[in-house]
């Protein structure tokens, strides 16, 4: 696995509580969220 990959399993508390779980755990300088139904381009 990336040292850049970090997965984290937790029980069904919804979309906000995810992204706050990542955040907290987050170390990058910067933070982006895309959801199933977002394009990232190049």
């Amino acid at each position: 696995m990336s040292d850049k990959l970090k997965v984290i399993t937790q029980e069904n508390h919804g979309l906000g509580h995810a992204r706050n779980r990542g955040l907290e755990i987050a170390k990058g300088e910067y933070m982006c969220f895309l959801d199933g139904d977002d394009w990232l381009a190049k």
